[in-house]
């Protein structure tokens, strides 16, 4: 299994094992160990961990920021709210009634209490335990409708300044699919970010825990080998069929998450909100892939916002729905590589 090997171990993540830690420093490397798990774009990874007496700061990593697929770090601070939320989450399972403060602009810190260390049942649908199972999928979706019971949690995701809208309209989704392809093809226009995109695909046996493997995409193992080294010389191919009908046709729903600002303190909050649909969504074995091109193309998220039909900013569209395959997770740096003094 690929969590047997080392840049696969962080998914080997077991919830009860909080309740094995003796100090406060072990208890916060334990909280950040869900932190290193959530979503980002390209796998990048881009934050870092500080810890305190009873806080935890997430901050932005600069060296691992995409430059060419996101110049204004928006799809970086939206990844730290990612794993903001996965810390929130864990925290609020073990009993530590967790409070985000923002000591900046950019940065954020969960700030917990210390109650006395009683071992504590965890309830089977806390989203504590969807948090080492949940992966990424962009295989087609099944025309199987989703669970009523997740619905109602996709639409109670959002917080104070995040809201979430879903489409399920067959031809709203077309529309949306429609802006996704034209985000794809605009994107693969730029060789910037086709070169960049390439270094962040990895071979399906590679050792590196920052990037995406070719098996998440489906690919086998020669291609993961040599079509990304092939990425940084040849022409991107256009949108083929599939891909355009993945996106039109064999999406199942699609969720969008809007706030009322575009600035870091929003973005982390979109974060929060879809990290909260992917780990619903698991809990009732839905896939979730979150898709940020229609976001970098200002007359594409003029669009999206259309659909909105109200003043808020898209942030992120997510597709949901039963996947055909599952997918394998992607490799991840361990809480201990990304933990500063």
């Amino acid at each position: 299994m690929d969590e047997q090997r080392p840049n696969f171990a962080a998914w080997n993540l077991r919830p009860r094992d909080y309740f094995a830690c003796r100090d406060p420093r072990s208890c916060l490397t334990f909280l950040v160990r869900f932190a290193v798990l959530a979503p980002s774009t390209h796998n990048s990874q881009p934050w870092r961990f500080r810890l305190g007496g009873d806080y935890i700061d997430v901050l932005p990593e600069p060296s691992r920021r995409l430059g060419a697929a996101d110049p204004d770090d928006h799809q970086l601070f939206i990844s730290l709210g990612c794993a903001i939320e996965c810390l929130l989450v864990a925290a609020d399972a073990f009993g530590l009634d967790p409070a985000l403060e923002f000591p900046g602009e950019s940065s954020a810190r969960v700030r917990i209490r210390w109650p006395e260390p009683v071992e504590r049942d965890i309830p089977i649908d806390h989203l504590v335990n969807a948090i080492p199972t949940r992966r990424t999928n962009r295989r087609d979706h099944l025309d199987a409708p989703l669970p009523d019971e997740l619905l109602d949690a996709i639409d109670h995701s959002g917080n104070e300044m995040a809201d979430v809208y879903r489409f399920s309209d067959a031809q709203q989704r077309r529309v949306i699919g429609d802006l996704i392809v034209a985000s794809v093809e605009d994107a693969r226009s730029q060789r910037a970010f086709f070169r960049e995109l390439a270094r962040h695909l990895l071979p399906n046996g590679t050792r590196k825990a920052v990037g995406m493997t070719g098996e998440t995409l489906g690919w086998s193992d020669w291609k993961s080998f040599l079509f990304p080294w092939l990425m940084r010389f040849l022409p991107a191919p256009a949108a083929g069929d599939a891909e355009r009908a993945r996106y039109r046709d064999h999406t199942r729903e699609y969720v969008v998450v809007a706030t009322d600002a575009d600035e870091p303190i929003r973005w982390m909050a979109a974060g929060r909100a879809y990290v909260r649909v992917a780990l619903a969504a698991e809990q009732y074995g839905v896939t979730t892939n979150n898709l940020t091109g229609p976001l970098m193309v200002p007359e594409l998220r003029r669009q999206l916002a259309e659909l909105l039909e109200s003043d808020s900013l898209p942030q992120t569209c997510v597709r949901i729905g039963f996947a055909s395959d599952i997918m394998p997770h992607s490799p991840r740096l361990r809480a201990e590589q990304v933990i500063v003094d």
